[in-house]
């Protein structure tokens, strides 16, 4: 029973080291659409095609964004299919993109002027149909490089209005974790589950259920120049039942911290909680007497 445990353990920290960075890096899914680049003039098109791999090189840089890149060709469908409006998306188009796994649709238009060109980017939330953001500018010369450094300036200032929007309203549910910690569970509970000082924690963790409770620690963010500072603070609930189903908790104080990254929020909170592991155990065992 032990040695499975641990082989299960072993395989579990295994899994989380190697699917653990992309869950926690990233949560939203954007899919990147604009005009035909086949439609228009040579410079017409060099321009949309610069401006769209700049777009999608920026999102998928970015640790708060996957790149949507499966299945293309139902989304270009689904974009000739349905003529967007400028103030949001109606429920069809809601419904489509959100079936094709989409979180955020990123697009952008290109207009020809006289001299130069007129671009402007949008961010929908595809689960409310509304504009996020919008940003406009215009580039004086048909210059790949002009467009591309306009759209690396003005999706700098979308984005970080965007994420600061994410992170203070929309991305954590009343008695949910934070996403940055859904999955973190199995990390934290392996700390516990590894306290060997207590004698009686070694006869009773294997026969025992310990779950581990993250809806009470607050994040929140603020924004340095499109950087996230996170502020962490809130107590982890711990609960134990054990082989005669009795069940216990316990909760632990994280003390107020911030950090400028999810990896390090994650390990700060591992940090405190392996300190305190055996104080934490003890506090269970007592309530369990």
């Amino acid at each position: 029973m032990h040695l499975f445990k641990v082989i299960t353990k072993t395989l579990a920290l295994c899994l989380v080291a190697i699917f653990g960075a992309a869950l926690y890096a990233q949560n939203f899914t954007v899919a990147v659409t604009g005009p035909d680049p086949d439609k228009g003039s040579s410079e017409l098109r060099e321009q949309i095609l610069t401006i769209k791999n700049k777009c999608e090189e920026m999102i998928t840089s970015d640790e708060w964004f996957s790149l949507f890149s499966r299945d293309r060709e139902t989304l270009t469908s689904v974009m000739a299919e349905h003529k967007f409006q400028e103030d949001k998306l109606t429920s069809n188009q809601k419904r489509d993109l959100e079936q094709l796994g989409v979180d955020y649709l990123f697009r952008f238009n290109v207009r020809e002027l006289n001299r130069g060109f007129a671009i402007n980017y949008q961010l929908l939330d595809i689960k409310s149909g509304q504009v996020m953001g919008s940003k406009s500018g215009n580039v004086p010369a048909p210059i790949p490089e002009a467009a591309a450094e306009l759209t690396e300036k003005l999706m700098k200032d979308l984005l970080k209005d965007a994420k600061a929007r994410m992170a203070n309203n929309t991305m954590v549910r009343k008695n949910e974790p934070h996403p940055f910690l859904k999955g973190f569970e199995s990390e934290i509970k392996m700390i516990i589950e590894d306290v060997v000082s207590i004698r009686r924690w070694n006869q009773i963790k294997d026969d025992s259920d310990l779950e581990v409770d993250f809806s009470g620690i607050s994040i929140t963010s603020n924004f340095d120049d499109s950087h996230p500072i996170y502020k962490v603070k809130g107590r982890i609930k711990f609960i134990l039942t054990d082989s005669s189903r009795n069940s216990v908790n316990t909760s632990f104080s994280i003390p107020e911290f911030t950090q400028t990254g999810k990896g390090s929020v994650q390990n700060r909170i591992e940090r405190e909680v392996k300190q305190n592991s055996t104080q934490i155990v003890s506090d269970l065992l007592k309530r369990l007497n």
